[in-house]
């Protein structure tokens, strides 16, 4: 038979071990330009454990830097009865990660060391879709659709637990801002979802803005060319199904190649329709097929060419083409066809 054993298993405590060196913290680590932190430094074991006791029982000198920003003091004592100390630190205007270190002199303690990163305030604004610079052809008007996201900056965040996306807004080539909906919120992030109608023949510009629960606003923007471009021309007739009886032939083989031809227009047509081997070499067979007729709107007819395979091995196409008889104007899209001859 099994048999289970329950037990309940021992917490684990973390005990610090003997003082080492100077352990330094920031709170809060993120914040924005010109914002205020506070940096502890404390007594801490060789594994950053802060302890419990001054075991010196002696104050301890300990000078301080900052790779950028302003410091309250430039050295602090650790009274000889406490195992930290406190000092306000003023974050520099410019974005990046500065570094704060103290040092002492005494009691060979390690140097301790933290990192801070200043940035904006301001909320991040990402739009998705669509890609920057983006460019599309149409014969008129395009509805657009804008997607993306937006959330606070983690030093608003730092500073301000809780804070939110709280409007989302649009301005179209600096036109009035318009409110749009927060379709949904994942992590923090605001989620927007909207379309424009932008004008053909002409660059627009998309600015979508952002502002949270503290004031702070930001954008991001898009530009978007709409290039005119005509339709192609509706060809009056088509052709279809084109095959050949077989892929591959031997020299002097007999090659048949099949097409359905058909009037897509309203009125009826003087149509040729014209079929040629071309060799390898580029050299086309002779006689050319041609059959011509008159197609009346909506017929369709279905001719077959005959040709024997050349001695040239290789691949051979069949070029297939409908011309105005009057004119000799193409008015299909041709269709080639490639066979094997070897």
């Amino acid at each position: 038979p099994d048999n289970t054993i329950e037990g309940e298993s021992a917490e684990i405590e973390t005990v610090p071990g003997e003082v080492a060196k100077l352990g330094v913290t920031v709170e809060p680590d993120t914040l924005g330009p010109g914002k205020e932190a506070v940096v502890t430094i404390h007594l801490a074991d060789e594994y950053d454990n802060k302890v419990e006791t001054n075991i010196f029982g002696a104050a301890i000198r300990v000078d301080l830097t900052a790779t950028g920003g302003t410091l309250e003091r430039d050295f602090v004592y650790i009274s000889y009865d406490e195992v930290s100390v406190t000092v306000e630190y003023t974050a520099p205007e410019e974005f990046g990660t500065y570094t704060i270190t103290a040092t002492t002199t005494q009691y060979a303690l390690e140097s301790g060391s933290a990192t801070v990163e200043v940035m904006a305030l301001e909320p991040i604004v990402n739009i998705t879709s669509p890609a920057e610079d983006t460019t599309v052809s149409s014969t008129t008007n395009v509805t657009m659709y804008i997607a993306g996201w937006a959330k606070p900056s983690d030093a608003t965040l730092a500073e301000t637990p809780g804070t939110v996306i709280t409007t989302i807004k649009y301005s179209l080539n600096g036109a009035d801002n318009v409110t749009v909906p927060i379709v949904s919120v994942e992590e923090e992030k605001a989620f927007f979802n909207f379309s424009v109608t932008l004008t053909v023949n002409a660059t627009h510009t998309i600015t979508v803005y952002a502002i949270d629960s503290e004031g702070y606003e930001n954008f991001a923007t898009r530009t978007i060319t709409v290039t005119y471009a005509p339709a192609p021309p509706v060809m009056p007739t088509e052709i279809s199904d084109a095959s050949t009886d077989k892929t591959s032939y031997s020299p002097g083989e007999e090659v048949k190649v099949t097409a359905t031809v058909t009037n897509v227009g309203t009125e009826a047509r003087d149509v040729t329709i014209r079929v040629t081997f071309i060799a390898p070499d580029g050299t086309p067979q002779y006689p050319i097929y041609e059959l011509s007729l008159t197609l009346e709107a909506g017929q369709s007819v279905t001719p077959t060419a005959t040709y024997l395979a050349g001695e040239l091995t290789g691949t051979w196409t069949a070029k297939i083409m409908v011309v105005d008889t009057v004119t000799g104007e193409a008015i299909a899209e041709p269709v080639e066809l490639t066979v094997t001859v070897g």
